[in-house]
């Protein structure tokens, strides 16, 4: 990992990458640039470093043990929202470059996709690009941020269901009945119990339709659950 580019701003970068080779290739990179880097080896450890101190920037691989990226996302972005918490940039490093693979990273909310393999000042330029955004407090353009709290958790339910990840899905659903229950809609909150109990029977059929009926269910119910905020 030999670049000649040195970084437009010095960051406190956490990276999470699982095979060791790479990892260490690309902290040296980074740090030679000019960031402070600290590397964690899956998503686990890259939540809990995430939970003890504080970074500018995350780059995280997306195919990890323990708790792959997207779930580690998914959970980093719920974080924030129940909490108020600053929305820290994000930037997925990976092999896996399909539309499934960006649409993901989008919903769940990543500011920018890097794909396998890449050049360090192709690297470098996608996190200058990225706090440049956050300097100037640009929302990133991803269907993602355009859409009220109750879409992105609908989103990420979504994605949850299709892609298996069940513990995480259970997360958002929960958070979405506790939004409506907070906003008095009784049909809402029987809908979101319904949806529950299918995402802990991992029904994936039955769960997708019930998301399939859920828009005309919701109604103007996203003005009142964000309002919250």
């Amino acid at each position: 990992y030999q670049g000649n580019r040195n970084a437009q701003f010095k960051l406190r970068i956490l990276y999470a990458e699982d095979e060791a080779l790479n990892r260490m290739a690309v902290a040296s990179g980074l740090t030679e640039a000019g960031h402070q880097v600290h590397t964690v080896a899956d998503g686990q450890a890259l939540v809990q470093e995430y939970h003890d101190h504080e970074y500018d920037l995350m780059v995280i691989d997306i195919f990890m043990p323990k708790m792959n990226g997207y779930e580690a996302v998914s959970l980093i972005r719920s974080e924030e929202h129940a909490r108020g918490k600053r929305r820290i940039p994000i930037v997925a490093l990976t092999a896996h470059n399909s539309p499934q693979d960006r649409q993901h990273s989008e919903v769940l909310g990543m500011n920018a996709f890097v794909s396998k393999p890449y050049s360090p000042q192709a690297l470098l330029l996608v996190i200058d690009r990225v706090w440049e955004r956050e300097l100037r407090g640009d929302v990133p353009v991803s269907r993602s941020n355009r859409k009220s709290i109750v879409e992105n958790l609908l989103d990420n339910i979504r994605t949850g269901i299709e892609a298996g990840y069940w513990e995480n899905t259970q997360h958002h659903v929960q958070e979405l009945r506790n939004r409506f229950k907070d906003a008095n809609s009784p049909e809402a909150g029987e809908t979101t119990f319904r949806l529950l109990l299918a995402v802990r029977r991992q029904a994936v059929e039955e769960a997708i339709n019930i998301l399939a009926d859920w828009q005309p269910v919701t109604g103007d119910s996203h003005e009142c659950c964000d309002s919250r905020r």
